[in-house]
């Protein structure tokens, strides 16, 4: 599942590292329609959205600031990769505010495909017999870690709280968010002074997790594909409202300057380091 044919650097990474086991093959693109991409990706929709909106004070600094200096974060053209594979455009239904079902008909469509797995990089809280609809059901990324923090956004929570280290993980979706089948997970130490170095060292960090549960399929060895969801109770975290963002940069308009003064210099945003430490799980 992906938007189109320019991914963020760290799911092309993931792809590549998965393309790079012989006997995985690319399938199947599903990607939202054409006409939905450009609706959200236009100029006035997201004037639109941002007056509408009381995160936007948020939405310019990530969109702006943060998306523009992240390595992990910058878009890399797939089309090469991604060219003769077949594709299906897919719109879910929007229930309540924020689950996405698909209809019947897509996933029978998909169904007919006989993947073996789906990796989510496109759409949002999907739920429904879409998670069903591979052998080994829709795998996704959650940059956190799940009894910590749950929801959004990314490694920004870590930061803000002055956590030590921060998670990733890669699930099998239920319809519970955050609440999947633990696939791989690693943690990371937190680059407390930088929000956009903390996002490239987590995201290029667990890069590698999709090709490792793959290896492990192919062994034989991936029992734990059906092994109980997490049974976290942690508290779903949102992106922060204008007012909760001018209240923080009240409080110290410099974040993280003490960090930055101890340690001399800022961290190495880590693409592709070890993790401290990583959960597969076995068998």
């Amino acid at each position: 599942m992906c938007r189109g044919d320019r991914l963020p650097a760290w799911q092309a990474e993931a792809l590549q590292r998965l393309l790079s086991i012989p006997s995985v093959t690319l399938e199947l693109l599903i990607r939202p329609p054409a006409a939905d991409r450009s609706a959200t990706d236009g100029a006035i929709a997201r004037v639109r959205r941002l007056a509408a909106s009381d995160t936007t004070l948020w939405d310019a600094f990530n969109n702006g600031y943060v998306a523009r200096r992240s390595h992990a974060l910058a878009p890399t053209e797939c089309s090469q990769l991604f060219a003769g594979v077949r594709t299906l455009e897919a719109a879910p239904e929007r229930r309540g505010r924020f689950s996405e079902y698909f209809s019947d008909d897509v996933v029978e469509q998909i169904n007919a495909h006989d993947l073996d797995f789906i990796l989510r990089f496109a759409y949002g809280i999907i739920r429904g017999d879409i998670l069903q609809a591979a052998r080994h059901g829709v795998w996704s990324f959650h940059h956190g870690d799940e009894h910590e923090f749950r929801g959004s956004p990314p490694a920004f929570w870590e930061v803000a709280t002055d956590s030590p280290v921060t998670g990733v993980m890669l699930q099998r979706l239920t319809d519970r968010l955050d609440g999947g089948i633990v696939l791989r997970k690693g943690w990371f130490q937190t680059v407390r002074h930088s929000y956009v170095a903390n996002t490239d060292r987590v995201h290029f960090g667990g890069t590698d997790f999709p090709a490792q549960v793959c290896r492990d399929l192919l062994r034989g060895d991936a029992k734990y594909l059906t092994a109980a969801p997490s049974a976290t109770e942690a508290p779903i975290y949102v992106k922060p409202s204008d007012r909760a963002l001018r209240r923080s940069l009240y409080r110290d308009p410099h974040p993280g300057a003490r960090q930055r003064s101890r340690r001399g210099q800022g961290a190495d945003p880590g693409g592709g380091e070890e993790p401290l430490q990583t959960h597969g799980l076995q068998g």
